[in-house]
């Protein structure tokens, strides 16, 4: 019993790491510490089978692995793994010089919804998830990688980053009553545009992603502009009927 929760402990210690979200045909970056640069070093990909697939070694010079012609490059202190698919979707340990690097990489590739707004129009982003009979831990919206808000259930407080605040963005009050923790971004600007990620941790956790696109209507074409509506006088409707 006691070793099985030794491996346990160490196999929850090994997946904890940087969680990085993308989506589908995103370039990737890897970034590469001090340790990584130098010597003999690989990155692979775990899959779900307990494979792993090489995806880049260092030999003097960082080369993409046998599946990977093309598709890895080496740029200044980073791997970038380009045109991130489905099946890019996993962990990714470093090995450095025969050790193993202490924190993994987290990749989730998504193919977002969609949400289109006009400007200064309000925008829902969707995210449902089962809030009943979980305990559900943190709520964190990011856009483009960086935080929006997050909810702390236990205090009921929501924080903001820099650029947002409750007069910006919002989520459902009762969203724990109703399982929906979506983003409302108030009188949506061009500036807003991005790819948004919803994360809840809980039992079960949730990750979704929305593409939001902001639009600015259209002016109407020359010569369209509508005459305003006169009601003819009695007299006028007289003359035209020849009372």
């Amino acid at each position: 019993m006691h070793l099985l929760l030794l491996l346990l402990f160490l196999f929850i210690s090994w997946v904890s790491g940087k969680l990085i979200q993308a989506t589908i045909g995103d370039n990737v970056r890897f970034h590469l510490i001090g340790e990584c640069k130098t010597g003999k070093c690989t990155l692979r990909h775990q899959l779900m089978d307990g494979t792993n697939q090489l995806v880049a070694f260092l030999d003097g010079v960082w080369k993409p692995g046998p599946g990977y012609i093309n598709r890895v490059v080496y740029s200044s202190d980073s791997l970038i793994l380009k045109r991130a698919d489905f099946n890019d979707h996993g962990y990714y340990p470093f090995t450095c010089n025969y050790k193993q690097r202490g924190e993994l990489e987290e990749l989730h590739v998504f193919l977002p919804y969609k949400v289109v707004a006009f400007r200064g129009e309000d925008a829902t982003l969707p995210c449902r998830s089962v809030t009943v009979g979980q305990a559900v831990k943190s709520v964190r919206w990011r856009r483009d990688g960086e935080l929006v808000l997050e909810l702390n259930p236990l205090s009921k407080q929501i924080t903001y980053r820099d650029g947002y605040d409750e007069s910006r963005v919002s989520i459902p009050s009762d969203w724990n009553q109703r399982g929906d923790l979506s983003l409302t971004v108030k009188r949506a600007q061009l500036r807003d545009e991005g790819v948004y990620y919803c994360d809840v941790e809980k039992t079960e956790r949730h990750r979704s992603a929305v593409h939001l696109h902001v639009s600015t209507p259209s002016p109407p074409p020359p010569g369209s502009t509508s005459q305003p509506t006169t009601t003819p006088t009695t007299s006028e409707k007289c003359h035209a009927e020849k009372c």
